[in-house]
């Protein structure tokens, strides 16, 4: 007040360094940056199957990985020439050290790994993995060339861009030199495959043999091996046979062609070469993008006129688009606010004052957020848009206080400095109280806790300021730019034709709620009785909602994954995703598609089957169309259920990235994959026929048809032919080995040497296959191996070294709380064999444990709020009178979830913890002017009446401006605000009952906690008893003289 020229100079600097930190130094993405504490190795060890897989690289791994320190969990996935192993830390654990220490690991059993394993690849898990732009190239080119022109051009320039991690080519066709031998050529001729193999990796060379120095002259030397033509390929001579030369063309051909196509990409039907662009971990997704965007309009100008990239997916514009409409939202409210004070104060200069707490609240945030490292996101969006009420409530209340004063006469100066002492404990308290609140939000455990953390801390921030700003600003304002209000103001306004009104309104409210409140304290059992009834009813309601995790978005967009049963060839299922393509293309809300064969990104661990693939189709935006993309994944469901042997999951994009998981996921643990399957069969049909359960699957694939060949050990033995060396035999037989390359220019292509197509589409004839002994006889297959047709599991799954199977599905028109307690149920009935055990994981798993932490939080907040107010108003009574609000305002969230058809789920209970911290500035404004007038001297039912009347303005302003300002965020129909939504109507339904409830039931708590104290009170003064008949009155003490057996202490506590 005195120092008006520094208070302003301190905001705005303040608001500078926000506006610097909002502009300049934030970043941009959809969610907060968390680090999930996962570790994923991959080792490839092609022409294994899944039993061999888990036995010989699976098992090792995981028993060498479960040493690590922080290990939470080790899930591991054995399929056909892939193990993969997921390490799943604590929560606390550093993630960069303990993948050292994985990798250490790894590296100290790589001796026991079989010998033609592949190097182990290992590498965090990161939610930003998933690609943030997806583009097509198209040209009049063959797909040759344009993959060529991808790789060696499109793919460097892209990925030289800022932020980019990685850079991914799908579809084309890829270059092979292919050596197709003539089985029958080689029989005849008497020579194994494994001969071809070696020559082409010792003849295909340039060796460098030295220096020769003759004279002064040095002279390197070097032998020229390398094939220069794929002539010279075909008369490479294999061998001399009778007086002539065997060559490469007497028992093959020599191709110039074309990797075989086990992968291969899609745009709206039509076959197409994508790259898939991820960003750096920790980067700001919408700087990569652009960085991208001005990469490829670079590459637009070299590339030829005929190439052209066409834009399919773009993470950003989400982003881009979701921070938009937060920021209206934050706009609307801040709004709506204002208006709703101005119609309270109907003083444009009151308004003015009032209404500058937001924008320097808000934007001095900006640069708290970035202290705190903190982005731009839609949590700290959120957490802005739900604090609009609470941003401009402290300046209110003060200034409220302050116009009061005014009103009774004094100057502009004394209200600013009287009003402002005067109300100061009761807003320090609203404030602190809020703080207590979200400060257990800010350090929730789990996952789930790491992505409301800047969400809690934010809104902690944003209090804070706009405390200290009510307490610097608005005084200062108040005194030097307020006019004094004159006697008749209220008067003067009364007769407007428009402002009266209002006056006319408020006074009949006044009125109205000073008879309410009368006649609640002349029956305040039927008060107390009502508000326990409501609370009940509350109660109950409670448990008739459904229970979620998180509620499902419509994005306009989800994901189909494609499975044909085990040994359905690429072409087959090719086919059978055209058809699925056809389907999708036909709704006639559809927008585009982008397909890719061979590969399932469903949720969880990226597989790629030639039996696969995934299919992600968008849709008009849920403003443009009158169905709901629910509907519209039913109908596709329907359709697809004519396709014969196809399973298909409908999955939504994740709400965050890295955060998809199926909302059903029943496991069932055991070791014999026999009984297994038997339980694994009654579990699927079990989940199958649970209502709201669909997109039913298992993770358990039998019948992989297969073709075992075994050794007959005792003839193997005799011949010197070894179990390695036939196995080698067989997969450069049938797989192909690459043991050297072409080069042609610059580039380099892979020389693979295998049996010709003809010869390995019948498994038979390979019976008739030469494999060398090792003492260098050459013998027959079927002379020490038989080959028989057989079936394996496609997929074996594994959790903390045990076998397992999951049962997943997505939910339709059911809450998740509602499904898993019935599939539970029927597993119980079901009964699992000794050494079987199951549970849930996915959104089930992770709804428990959020659940579990906000209950926690929620305690910890209702503690602290005690302590705080208790620290306030240095008093152990009052608080409760204060909290007895919290109930009231647990009233009206759960009839406002109830009655708008919502459940209970992570957004609404963050918005029941946040109704903890708002709901007590009823109480304590109430209950602190009835302690101040009740120090001045009036009775208790005058000091309640009158505090009720002074109180009824400021709180009815402030619940009402929260209300208005989180109306937007509660109506909002765009992309996120499935989220958002419930949280805001859950804090709009409490602030109701709660403002309305505390009016009449603290002032009715408060007689009864004043009357429990002056007893209390009474008990400790009561004067000394008269001593009975017959006893002496003890003679008088002077202050000094000890009394008999009692020390100075006691004498001091019975004089207390």
């Amino acid at each position: 007040i005195r120092r008006p020229v520094f208070t302003v100079m301190v905001i705005s600097a303040l608001m500078v360094l926000g506006l610097i930190a909002m502009f300049g130094k934030l970043g941009l993405n959809l969610f907060p940056d968390v680090a999930f504490p996962v570790v994923v190795i991959t080792t490839p060890y092609p022409g294994a199957s899944p039993q061999e897989i888990e036995t010989l690289v699976t098992k090792p791994i995981e028993e060498a990985v479960s040493g690590v320190n922080g290990v939470k969990r080790v899930q591991s996935w054995s399929r056909e020439s892939f193990s993969t192993v997921l390490v799943e830390f604590l929560l606390e654990t550093n993630i960069k050290l303990a993948a050292v220490d994985v990798r250490e690991k790894v590296q100290g059993i790589r001796g026991d790994l079989p010998e033609d394993v592949e190097e182990p690849v290992i590498r965090r898990f990161d939610p930003a993995d998933t690609p943030v732009l997806t583009y097509t190239i198209s040209a009049q080119r063959s797909p040759y060339e344009i993959r060529r022109t991808a790789k060696d051009t499109i793919q460097p320039a892209i990925a030289s861009a800022e932020g980019v991690g990685s850079v991914e080519v799908l579809g084309g066709l890829e270059r092979e030199i292919q050596v197709n031998l003539d089985l029958q050529a080689l029989q005849s001729r008497r020579i194994p495959i494994e001969r071809v193999l070696s020559l082409m990796a010792s003849e295909n060379l340039n060796v460098p043999a030295g220096h020769v120095t003759t004279g002064a002259r040095e002279v390197t030397l070097r032998t020229l091996g390398e094939f220069r033509s794929l002539d010279e390929i075909a008369n490479l001579v294999v061998m001399d046979q009778g007086g002539g030369q065997i060559r490469i063309r007497d028992i093959g051909t020599v191709v110039d062609g074309y990797k075989e196509i086990r992968k291969t990409a899609r745009t709206n039907g039509k076959p197409a070469v994508a790259i898939e662009i991820r960003k750096q971990s920790g980067t700001n997704t919408v700087e990569v993008a652009a960085n991208v965007f001005k990469a490829i309009d670079r590459l637009q100008q070299t590339l030829p006129p005929d190439y052209t990239l066409t834009k399919i997916i773009d993470s950003a514009e989400r982003v881009q688009k979701e921070v938009h409409e937060v920021g209206l939202s934050i706009v609307y409210g801040a709004l709506m606010a204002v208006a709703v004070i101005f119609f309270f104060m109907l003083d444009w200069r009151s308004t003015f004052i009032s209404g500058l707490a937001l924008p320097t609240s808000v934007i001095t945030t900006f640069f708290f957020m970035w202290v705190m490292g903190f982005t731009i996101n839609v949590m700290t969006l959120m957490a802005l848009s739900l604090s609009i009420g609470m941003l401009i409530d402290d300046a209110v209340v003060v200034r409220e206080n302050i116009f009061r004063h005014m009103e009774r006469g004094e100057d502009p100066v004394t209200a600013a400095r009287e009003g402002t002492a005067e109300i100061g404990l009761a807003v320090m308290a609203t404030t602190f109280t809020i703080v207590a609140v979200f400060l257990p939000v800010g350090f929730m455990s789990g996952i789930v806790g790491k992505f409301f953390q800047e969400f809690g801390l934010t809104v902690v921030g944003a209090v804070l300021v706009s405390l200290f700003v009510a307490f610097t600003l608005d005084p200062m304002l108040s005194a030097n730019f307020m006019k004094p209000v004159d006697p008749d103001h209220r008067a003067r306004i009364a007769a407007r034709p428009i402002l009266g009104r209002f006056v006319v309104f408020f006074d009949r409210v006044d009125a109205r709620y000073r008879t309410a409140l009368q006649w609640a304290l002349d029956h305040r059992k039927t008060v107390i009785a009502s508000a326990l009834g409501l609370f009940a009813l509350a109660l109950v309601l409670a448990g008739l909602m459904g229970a979620e995790f998180i509620a499902k978005e419509d994005r306009g967009e989800f994901d189909i994954s494609l499975e044909m049963p085990v040994g359905t060839s690429f072409s087959a299922m090719d086919e059978v995703v055209r058809r699925v393509e056809r389907i999708v293309a036909a709704d006639p809300d559809y927008v585009r598609m982008y397909t890719v064969v061979g590969r399932s990104s469903a949720l969880g661990p990226v597989t790629e089957e030639v039996n696969r693939a995934n299919v992600r189709a968008l849709f008009k935006e849920k403003t443009e169309r009158s169905r709901t993309l629910w509907e519209i994944e039913d109908d596709i469901r329907t359709k697809l259920r004519a396709i014969a042997g196809l399973k298909y999951v409908l999955t939504d994009i994740p709400w965050a990235e890295g955060a998809g998981e199926y909302p059903i996921n029943l496991y069932i643990r055991g070791d014999d994959l026999k009984t297994l399957t038997r339980l694994s069969e009654k579990a699927h049909k079990l989940v199958r026929h649970t209502p709201g359960a669909v997109d039913v699957d298992t993770s358990l694939e039998i019948g992989k048809p297969e073709v075992t060949v075994v050794l007959n050990r005792d003839r193997a033995a005799a011949s010197g032919v070894g179990v390695a060396a036939t196995a080698r035999s067989l997969r450069a037989a049938v797989e192909g080995e690459v043991r050297s390359r072409y080069r042609d220019g610059k580039d380099e292509y892979d020389i693979r040497v295998r049996l010709r197509p003809a010869d390995r589409r019948v498994p038979s004839l390979l019976e008739n296959m030469l494999i060398s002994s090792a003492n260098g006889n050459l013998l027959y297959l079927k002379e020490v191996a038989l080959l028989s047709d057989a079936s394996g599991p496609g997929q074996i799954e594994r959790e903390n070294r045990q076998r397992q199977v999951s049962i997943t599905a997505n939910i339709r028109n059911r809450a998740l709380g509602d499904v898993v307690s019935d599939v539970a149920k029927g597993v119980r009935a079901m009964g699992l064999p000794p050494g079987y055990i199951s549970g849930f994981t996915g959104e089930a798993q992770r709804m428990d444990e959020s659940f579990s932490a906000l209950l926690a939080a929620l305690g910890l907040a209702v503690l602290f709020i005690y302590m705080t107010l208790a620290a306030q108003f240095e008093s152990f009574l009052h608080p409760f009178t204060i909290m007895l609000s919290l109930p009231l305002a647990i009233v009206g969230a759960f009839m406002a979830l109830f009655f708008s058809g919502k459940n209970l789920g992570m957004s609404p209970m963050i918005g029941v913890v946040m109704l903890m911290g708002l709901v007590t500035k009823n109480g304590i404004l109430l209950v602190d002017y009835t302690n101040t007038l009740r120090a001045r001297g009036l009775a208790l039912r005058q000091a309640i009446l009158e505090a009720g009347r002074v109180r009824l303005r400021p709180i009815l302003m402030t619940s009402l401006a929260m209300i208005f300002g989180m109306l937007p965020t509660a109506l909002g129909q765009t992309a996120n605000a499935e989220f958002r939504s419930p949280m805001a109507i859950a804090i709009i339904g409490g602030l109701i009952t709660s403002t309305l409830l505390t009016l009449v039931v603290i002032p009715v708590v408060y007689t009864y906690i004043d009357r429990f104290g002056s007893r209390r009170r009474a008990e400790q003064e009561e004067p000394a008893r008269p001593a009975p008949e017959g006893v002496p009155a003890p003679a008088p003490m002077g202050p000094d003289q000890p009394v008999p057996g009692l020390s100075r202490g006691s004498v001091w506590v019975e004089e207390k």
